[in-house]
């Protein structure tokens, strides 16, 4: 991912997250009713600076499968990608039993939807 987050925000995937239902009557609804979702970290800032000046490294790294609070997410569209902005003092824990090999399975589905991207 070519955008940095800053300070000590991340960038994550959500997942099983819909962005628009829509009701019987035609309703557009936005936002999922679930208060805590899970997400994969796409992007980690560098970290915020403790009162004494020195920087806190973030305690979440890239990869990371989390669970968050939905509403205090922000999303923001990137050159046609969603993309959800969280601060890392949000995280409410991390899953470890996130196991390499889903990782890896990840990151190739994630590379083969961007090969066809670009054809």
């Amino acid at each position: 991912m070519s955008l940095e987050p800053l300070m000590g925000k991340l960038f994550v995937k959500p997942l099983g997250l819909d962005d628009e239902k829509t009701s019987k009557g035609g309703i557009i609804l936005t936002a999922d009713p679930k208060i805590y979702i899970e997400g994969i970290i796409e992007a980690v800032g560098p970290g915020v600076f403790a009162p004494d000046g020195k920087r806190v490294d973030p305690e979440v790294k890239v990869g990371d499968k989390i669970i968050y609070p939905h509403l205090n997410s922000q999303k923001i569209e990137y050159y046609g990608e969603d993309i959800y902005q969280i601060s890392e003092r949000d995280v409410v824990a991390v899953d470890h039993t996130w196991t390499e090999t889903e990782k890896v399975y990840n990151e190739a589905i994630e590379e083969f939807r961007k090969s066809k991207e670009k054809k």
